[in-house]
Formats: C-alpha cells, sequence, structure tokens
C-alpha cells in the first residue's frame, strides 16, 4: 500500500459563491469518495484555503482524519499566487518520502478548486515551483481561464467532474 499525500487549495474569495460555491464543494466531495474508494492506497491529506490571504486548516493528515473547513465565500479576491507559495513550502517543508514499514510515500498531488479567477497579483511564474513539487497539479474551475496553463497543469472543469470521477488523476 502506497501513501499519498494531496493537498487541497480551495478559493474561499468573494466571486466563489452561489452557484460556484456548490459545483467547488460538490467537486470537492467527489474527490474524497473517490480517495476512499481506493484500496491499494492510503491518501493524506493537507487543506489550505485562500482569498486576500491563505490559511493552512489541516497539515497532511490520513484521510480518515480529514477535519474539513466549511466551503463558503469569504471576502476579496483571490491570490491563488499566495496560495501556490505556501502549498508548495509545506511539500517542500513538511514532506518525507522515506520509506515507513510498507507504505512508501508517493509522490504528492494538488488539487486546486476555484471559480478560475486567478486574482489581481497572480503571476505565470507561481506556477514554476509547482512543477518540481508535485507529480500532477489538478486545476478544477468553474471556468477554465483563457489563457494557456503550463503543460504540468491539468485543467478539469466543474461540469466534467460532474459527470464522472477523479480517479484517473489520483494515480
Amino acid at each position: 500500500m502506497y501513501r499519498i499525500p494531496i493537498f487541497l487549495l480551495i478559493d474561499r474569495s468573494a466571486s466563489i459563491k452561489g452557484p460556484n460555491i456548490f459545483a467547488q464543494s460538490n467537486s470537492v466531495d467527489v474527490l474524497i469518495e473517490d480517495l476512499s474508494a481506493e484500496s491499494d492506497l492510503d491518501p493524506w491529506l493537507s487543506v489550505l484555503t485562500f482569498s486576500l490571504y491563505t490559511t493552512v486548516h489541516q497539515t497532511l493528515s490520513p484521510l480518515e482524519n480529514l477535519d474539513f473547513p466549511p466551503l463558503s465565500a469569504g471576502v476579496g479576491s483571490s491570490d491563488l499566487g499566495s496560495g501556490l507559495i505556501l502549498a508548495n513550502q509545506l511539500v517542500n517543508d513538511s514532506l518525507t518520502f522515506d520509506v515507513e514499514e510498507d507504505k512508501p510515500w508517493m509522490k504528492p498531488k494538488l488539487f486546486i478548486f476555484t471559480d478560475g479567477l486567478l486574482g489581481d497579483h497572480f503571476e505565470m511564474g507561481h506556477w514554476d515551483e509547482s512543477k518540481n513539487a508535485y507529480s500532477k497539479v489538478i486545476f478544477c474551475a468553474q471556468t477554465i481561464p483563457q489563457f494557456s496553463l503550463p503543460k504540468h497543469v491539468i485543467p478539469l472543469s466543474f461540469s466534467e467532474i460532474r459527470g464522472g470521477s477523479f480517479t484517473p488523476y489520483i494515480r
């Protein structure tokens, strides 16, 4: 059995309200259900939210210990850039990939849940560190941004998630 570290970066800005918060919440639920169904993986999750600032709600812990914050719209604009910086720091500072017993760590994955608005201070360079920190970066959004995302970032709209699952993106 492999331990899989998964970092959730969830938008709580003012724009994530109404249908956006509903679609985001459903998408997060689908991911948690899919992770629970993976019998040969031991998922560990860390939960971060971002708006004007980024907050760590849960450091890396087993899925069964998930303490999820209520998903609701916050205030202010999105600052996905600071969210990516903090998530990357968590990977670099707190995650070791030593083999413990018979459960080696897999390379981490980052799931971003947002309405697709990146905020006023976002720069494409914010993606750079995530290229080496994660095996996959899944950008889950109500609308996919008009600009092209880096090749290591997989765009996935909330409507695609509603009709399917995250299973192909977990491995």
